[in-house]
């Protein structure tokens, strides 16, 4: 892709307000609550005293919740008033890793695994199909590739984040702090933006 078809699938992305906050809420998504995945282990080990096999039941309960997640997409078909469905899920997302940050019993810690795994499939979905549909023929492919770019390019740089607070403070409160302020920019975002509440 040259530099003036990025710029232009740039320009078209700012210009229409329901993908510019569809964005935006990715990048948060991606920035403030996906590093959690890669502190898991740290969960098991550490603070769960769970072990090897402890990280395996998380990961399976949270890989459950994705599947029935992903399931339930199926089922459910075309899913209407997106606007509300992405920000209600991304606030459970948030809340169940933010609750999984300051757990210290395995049996919660997997039944959030699993809360996690199913709305983050259902917000997920509900972003990808959105910013598909808003798109015209001829800028999806740019609008999908700046998608992935946010999507999959911001973790790494909020885990590094992430790691860097947790030398000042506590792994759990720095994980649980940015949850926090992922729900309450998600929030905000639903309050302040009629775009993002007419999506359907």
């Amino acid at each position: 892709m040259s530099i003036d078809s990025l710029r232009s699938g740039f320009v078209y992305l700012n210009s229409e307000p329901q993908m510019r906050v569809l964005m935006a809420m990715t990048a948060v998504v991606s920035y403030l609550a996906m590093p959690f995945i890669t502190f898991i282990p740290y969960f098991a080990k550490i603070q769960l005293n769970a072990g090897e096999t402890g990280l395996g039941w998380l990961l399976a309960c949270s890989g459950t919740g994705s599947v029935l997640g992903a399931l339930t997409i199926a089922v459910l078909g075309n899913i209407r008033r997106r606007g509300i469905v992405l920000t209600v899920t991304g606030v459970v997302f948030f809340a169940a890793i933010g609750a999984f940050s300051e757990s210290h019993r395995l049996g919660l810690s997997e039944v959030l695994a699993f809360i996690e795994g199913f709305n983050g499939i259902l917000m997920i979905s509900c972003f990808n199909v959105s910013l598909q549909h808003l798109s015209s023929d001829a800028m999806r492919g740019r609008i999908m590739s700046i998608y992935a770019t946010s999507f999959l390019g911001l973790p790494p740089l909020g885990s590094l984040m992430a790691g860097e607070l947790s030398r000042h403070m506590a792994t759990a409160h720095v994980l649980a702090l940015m949850s926090g302020v992922a729900t309450v920019m998600f929030v905000a975002v639903f309050v302040s933006s009629r775009a993002l509440r007419e999506l359907d």
